[in-house]
Parts: C-alpha cells; sequence; structure tokens
C-alpha cells in the first residue's frame, strides 16, 4: 500500500514522529498572580458608577481605554473596593466618579476634571512614574477622590 502511494507513506511516517515529540515540549506556564485590593475613598454621593483602572504602561495610563484591567462598581456614599488579579509587576491606579456613566472622566474646556477622581499614591496629577506601586505580594492600597 505505501508503495502505490508514496506521498501518504512520507505523511504518515512524518505524523508518527511528531506524536512523541509534541511531549516533549514545554507545557506553557500559568503566569502567578497577585491580588491588589483598591479602596476607593471620599464619594461623595451614590448617583453614577466608580471605574476603577490599572495601568502598565505610561502610554495610555490614566484612559480607561487603555487600562490593563478595569472594574466598574455601583457608586455607594463613602468608599466602595474591588480586586485584581495581577502578575507582579508595576502599575498605576486611577479611579474616579462617573456620574453621568458617560465611561469617561468630563473635563471642562480647559481640561480639568468635572467629577472626582484619584490616582495611586496620592499624587493630584496624571503622572504615571509618580503613581507606580510595585506589586511584589498581596497588597491593598487606598485611593481618595476629590
Amino acid at each position: 500500500m505505501f508503495d502505490r502511494y508514496p506521498k501518504h507513506r512520507t505523511l504518515i511516517m512524518a505524523f508518527l514522529f511528531a506524536i512523541p515529540l509534541s511531549g516533549l515540549l514545554p507545557a506553557q506556564e500559568k503566569v502567578p498572580t497577585l491580588k491588589l485590593k483598591v479602596l476607593v475613598e471620599n464619594i461623595t454621593h451614590t448617583q453614577g458608577q466608580i471605574l476603577v483602572g490599572v495601568y502598565d504602561k505610561e502610554e495610555g495610563a490614566f484612559d480607561t481605554k487603555s487600562a490593563y484591567q478595569y472594574q466598574i462598581i455601583p457608586a455607594r456614599k463613602g468608599e466602595v473596593s474591588c480586586e485584581f488579579e495581577l502578575p507582579q509587576g508595576s502599575y498605576a491606579v486611577g479611579a474616579y466618579h462617573d456620574e453621568n456613566m458617560s465611561g469617561d472622566l468630563d473635563k471642562n474646556a480647559l481640561g480639568i476634571p468635572k467629577e472626582d477622581y484619584g490616582i495611586s499614591n496620592g499624587i493630584t496629577l496624571p503622572n504615571f512614574e509618580k503613581a507606580k506601586i510595585r506589586l511584589e505580594a498581596d497588597m491593598e492600597i487606598k485611593i481618595s477622590l476629590h
């Protein structure tokens, strides 16, 4: 049978050799994750939602659409919290009170936010380097809205 169809013999032999070799390939390792709990404080009312974004690079930092991960939590007066599962690394975290549920931090004509916001490390102006935290173990941070 193999002599009549030499192309088939080549394909069958290649397949038979590939099966045992597939077990030699390393399995893709799952990257271990750590928990980052974010407590958002100083929420003044219950209208809208709180958006919390985690950023792993400066480009697009503090723009929800560029977040490495983000969560949306219904607004509650006082404080809310959320938790992220992240690989070890450096991140900046931003949160804002999206009162009108537009999905964006509303700003006036001068670019000044009209909705309350906060950034990791308590900084008041968006600066990725100053906002970075180093996640090396499970941790909790607080962000106060202003």
